[in-house]
């Protein structure tokens, strides 16, 4: 079997495990749906923040011991429906069955949207303590909408549909009229969530790609307008050798495989469908750097930039659609080929982590099987393209 008989084959498998599963899993985060979690930590914030970090990095599924529930994330839902348009442009699932399921993903992210605000809006379908936050179930955020709304967006693309296009608009008006602003030399940072002042720069690269796909849609200068102007506060905070630190804290310092993979996506979206040349320099030194220090030599991705273990899905599915954009279909192919043969079980998920010298086997519906999905098939229909 070559490489892309290898990737094609199990992408399917994949696809087919996750609609057994319904797209229902556990997640990396979802410690707090435990009563026994909860009971312990009552509303103690820094309690419930290391309960969940313990139970995240406890290599062995304690969801029936802590009844924690396998749940349905509007994120994972979005990177099948992102994953679902690729297979089928890539013309190995069939039109007919492409159509039925889009149409059901679409479906019931609409029936997901955040109650808290008047306007498409997703969050997390449990509740999670982040770092400087406390975040309640379907809370919305900056990145659950934004990788929702971009597979609306590809969505759009392929149908025209109105009802797409209006949630992608609502989308715009979350990022307009609810999160918080920060000014950096003259530019905005956007807030993660309506809640908070955080200054992460993957989620305001997610709120000018949001601007950017609402203006693609609808035509509307404001749009684009605020987006170039959080797009140069990115710009300008990139590091001289082409990295980005996660956040402006000074504990939010380090650089990390997915985050920089987000912002090279969101830039490059935001300069094509803008037409704005302006982030094209930062794209190139991001680019450079990105393939130069988030892989081992064995086509592994690394999680961080100076360590070459853990070995991390969300990483490699991230790393899998920013190779594949920017056409490093070879490394792209390596990479795969490296996540198919050492990462996947018998029924075709794939594993959460890969150490030095174990491999962390519990398998999460989305930080896993979704950006699988979602890189596999962006990389399956690029070499489509190409045969």
């Amino acid at each position: 079997m070559n490489r892309n008989e290898q990737v094609r084959e199990a992408v399917l498998n994949l696809l087919s495990a996750m609609r057994k599963a319904d797209f229902r899993g556990r997640d990396p985060y979802d410690a707090l749906q435990s009563p026994v979690i909860v009971r312990f930590t009552g509303k103690n914030n820094r309690l419930r923040f290391y309960a969940q970090q313990v139970i995240k990095r406890f290599p062995f599924d304690t969801g029936k011991l802590l009844n924690i529930q396998p749940q349905t994330n509007p994120v994972t839902l979005a990177l099948a429906l992102q994953g679902v348009l690729n297979l089928e442009r890539a013309g190995i699932v069939a039109q007919e069955e492409s159509k039925n399921l889009q149409k059901d993903l679409t479906n019931r992210l609409k029936s997901m949207q955040s109650t808290d605000f008047p306007v498409a809006c997703w969050g997390y379908p449990f509740d999670w303590e982040a770092r400087y936050a406390s975040i309640p179930a379907n809370y919305p955020t900056v990145v659950s909408t934004g990788i929702v709304t971009n597979a609306l967006f590809q969505a759009w693309k392929a149908t025209q549909d109105e009802q797409l296009a209006e949630l992608i608009i609502g989308a715009c008006r979350f990022v307009t009229d609810y999160l918080n602003r920060t000014i950096h030399k003259g530019h905005v940072v956007f807030s993660y969530s309506p809640s908070d002042r955080e200054q992460v720069l993957n989620a305001s690269g997610k709120a000018v790609r949001i601007l950017a796909q609402g203006y693609a849609v609808s035509g509307d200068e404001s749009f684009r307008t605020l987006a170039a102007d959080a797009a140069s506060a990115i710009i300008e905070l990139q590091r001289p050798d082409g990295s980005w630190p996660y956040s402006m804290r000074a504990t939010g310092g380090w650089i990390d495989n997915y985050h920089t993979g987000y912002l090279l996506d969101c830039l490059n979206d935001y300069s094509l469908l803008c037409r704005d040349n302006s982030a094209q320099n930062a794209v190139n030194i991001g680019l450079s750097f990105y393939v130069h220090h988030f892989f081992n030599s064995d086509g592994s991705p690394k999680l961080f930039h100076n360590l070459s273990r853990p070995v991390d899905c969300t990483a490699a599915g991230q790393s899998l659609l920013t190779l594949t954009r920017f056409g490093k279909l070879e490394a792209a192919g390596k990479t795969a080929s490296y996540m198919i043969e050492n990462l996947r079980n018998k029924e075709g998920r794939f594993y959460y982590r890969k150490h030095r010298f174990s491999t962390d086997k519990r398998t999460f519906m989305r930080w896993s099987d979704a950006w699988m999905l979602a890189g596999l098939s962006a990389l399956v229909n690029s070499q489509n393209n190409i045969n």
